[in-house]
């Protein structure tokens, strides 16, 4: 399992969003793109 595994997906979207970043769109499958648009990544 990768580093983020024993976090809940809500608490990972809870933490994006606290650092400024914003949902972009959904990609293949169940994955989605974020984007900060302050630090342009």
């Amino acid at each position: 399992m990768g580093r983020l595994g024993n976090f809940k997906y809500r608490e990972i979207v809870k933490r994006l969003k606290l650092f400024g970043f914003e949902f972009d769109r959904q990609a293949a499958g169940s994955h989605e793109i974020w984007h900060n648009p302050a630090a342009r990544r």
